[in-house]
């Protein structure tokens, strides 16, 4: 049996009596200023003890509770797409995220990939992506908001760059009409991308015409210096005259 198995809880089955019993008792509860008495019931409904050491601390400590939440989470990261969708879903509803927000937004987000899993797949065959796109989008959907967030603004700041990005874009909008669920995931961030110009593009089109403004002086530089000028001219042909 890996680690993953030991540590990860699993729920046994219950008469449809003790389950009703379970959720009237739970449904009463504010996660708000009850989440130990919540987190004490839902692991005696699982079968633990609820007497361990190790629960007390997790049920007592809200900070020894985010650590236990926030490691089973990256297991199931870990094992995301090894797993069956409705495994990941068991053992995400296991997770007693509710009272931590930080948290929970990543418990959400995993939950709702895991529901289109078959579009991923089918995504990762379709000769219309751009392969470095959907490694992107697939390596960050499975990292906390916070790494996530690197990861996004990092290929923000190369595309403009990029030899892919008219293949990129194509390839969000594609998501936009084919793969909506995925979209959704991301649609903030692949509404960024469709906003980016190709810079490689607008150099390539000065040099065509032998124009170029990207010189680094300031356009005001541009006005003073032609002031200048006009005056100096103006005052050579006083003293000519």
């Amino acid at each position: 049996m890996d680690k993953q198995n030991q540590t990860a809880p699993r729920i046994k089955k219950r008469n449809a009596k003790l389950t009703r019993q379970y959720l009237d008792a739970i449904l009463t509860l504010s996660p708000a200023v009850s989440a130990q008495q919540m987190v004490e019931l839902r692991w005696r409904f699982c079968g633990f003890n609820t007497t361990s050491n190790s629960f007390k601390l997790a049920a007592n400590d809200i900070d020894e509770r985010r650590k236990w939440n926030q490691n089973q989470l990256e297991q199931i990261r870990s094992g995301f797409w090894l797993m069956s969708a409705s495994e990941v879903r068991q053992l995400l509803d296991e997770l007693l995220v509710d009272d931590l927000p930080e948290l929970k937004i990543g418990v959400d987000r995993l939950k709702q990939l895991s529901y289109c899993r078959d579009d991923m797949e089918v995504l990762s065959q379709d000769r219309k992506r751009d392969i470095n796109l959907y490694n992107t989008f697939r390596r960050l959907v499975m990292l906390s908001p916070r790494k996530a967030g690197s990861v996004k603004e990092k290929y923000l700041r190369s595309l403009p760059h990029a030899k892919n990005i008219d293949r990129a874009q194509r390839m969000v909008r594609m998501m936009q009409k084919e793969y909506p669920d995925l979209y959704a995931i991301e649609s903030d961030w692949f509404a960024q991308i469709l906003k980016i110009k190709s810079r490689r593009e607008t150099q390539k089109v000065r040099a065509e015409t032998g124009v170029s403004f990207d010189t680094g002086i300031p356009s005001w530089m541009y006005v003073v210096t032609a002031m200048l000028v006009i005056r100096f001219l103006f005052g050579m042909m006083r003293l000519m005259q």
